[in-house]
């Protein structure tokens, strides 16, 4: 039995099972890395934004407030600026045009798709 592996193969391996989630938008094309692609610091983005949206977005039952939905706003922008391959995170915000219930989805493709579990972002 042999113990030889190529590097090649084992990164393509790797390109599959860890697969960005790919988003279009025109001719643009953003790629968010999955989580274990990510650098510290990015990562540690992603896990403060998730606790933040599972924190400010409450319960079905619960109105939200300006200061959650502001905060939940911040963290998920943070999130997406953090995300895209190739330093494309502030164009892809840029494309949301601010449009926090595009940016909520994408957390949750993205965690689904990254299989983080979906993150619970329903305000109402």
């Amino acid at each position: 039995m042999s113990n030889s592996y190529s590097l090649e193969d084992l990164k393509a391996d790797v390109e599959k099972e860890f697969a960005p989630v790919t988003l279009t938008y025109g001719r643009e094309t953003f790629k968010l890395r999955h989580l274990f692609r990510l650098t510290d610091d990015e990562r540690k983005t992603v896990f403060d934004t998730l606790d933040a949206i599972k924190a400010e977005a409450g319960s079905e039952d619960q109105e939200i407030s300006i200061e959650a939905l502001s905060k939940l706003s911040d963290a998920v922008w943070a999130m997406l600026r953090a995300l895209p391959e190739d330093g494309k995170g502030g164009k892809l915000v840029e494309v949301l045009g601010g449009d926090l219930a595009i940016g909520i989805k994408i957390v949750n493709l993205y965690t689904e798709g990254t299989q983080l579990g979906e993150a619970d972002t329903s305000p109402n």
